[in-house]
């Protein structure tokens, strides 16, 4: 039998070791519970972050679809632009050759329209002898009274004596002239196909702020 002092002693060993171990067991448990805690904002924050990455993917996604639905929307304005244009372009030289066979239009006689081209072309190529070159349904407006009348006017304009004739060649165009120096080696193309070429941008433009309200694009 123990005595009352080892009996005390055993009893504060005991309740020692109960102390430790509730300790320890105290511990351990805010061991796991902090452990718990950080694994579930881990989770929570991998969550979040999966969420946002795919959030993210899903709006480049969408900026990236948007953006490709624009390029073709402009290139089909575009297109349809440029055919609107060119559209207007060729009923504008359809016009202007239907102007030169019927000879007239809106009280504009083509016989005068073919006068002052020749009389424009003349005063840009400079020379005193000149060539007129026209197509084979045009050829009897420049009769010789009409040459020597536009060669004596453009001879008062520049103060020297030019003269012009019509040569034998015939060129093909829908209409306009041609006026050269006898060299050949200066001329000026003021057929209506080079005229509408030559004015191609200006007249786009036009066309443009008509077709479009807008300016170049």
């Amino acid at each position: 039998m123990l005595s009352d002092g080892s009996a005390r002693i055993i009893q504060e060993i005991v309740k020692a070791a109960d102390a430790q171990s509730a300790e320890l067991i105290a511990d351990a448990q805010a061991q796991a519970q902090n452990l718990l805690k950080e694994a579930e904002e881990k989770a929570e924050y991998e969550r979040q972050h999966i969420i946002a990455s795919v959030a993210q993917e899903a709006q480049l996604e969408s900026q990236r679809i948007l953006a490709e639905a624009r390029v073709r929307e402009k290139r089909a304005k575009l297109l349809l632009q440029e055919e609107l244009i060119q559209a207007a372009f060729t009923r504008g030289f359809l016009m202007l050759e239907s102007f030169a066979k019927r000879g007239s239009d809106h009280g504009i006689l083509y016989r005068d329209v073919l006068v002052g081209l020749t009389k424009e072309a003349m005063l840009s190529v400079g020379q005193q002898t000149m060539e007129l070159l026209c197509n084979e349904r045009d050829r009897h407006i420049f009769d010789r009274q009409t040459v020597e009348d536009i060669s004596r006017e453009i001879s008062a304009a520049v103060g020297t004596q030019v003269s012009l004739r019509l040569a034998a060649e015939t060129i093909s165009c829908c209409g306009g002239v041609i006026v050269r120096d006898s060299a050949n080696r200066l001329r000026v193309d003021n057929t209506f196909e080079a005229r509408l070429e030559r004015s191609r941008q200006s007249l786009r433009t036009e066309v443009m702020r008509i077709l479009f309200a807008t300016g170049t694009p």
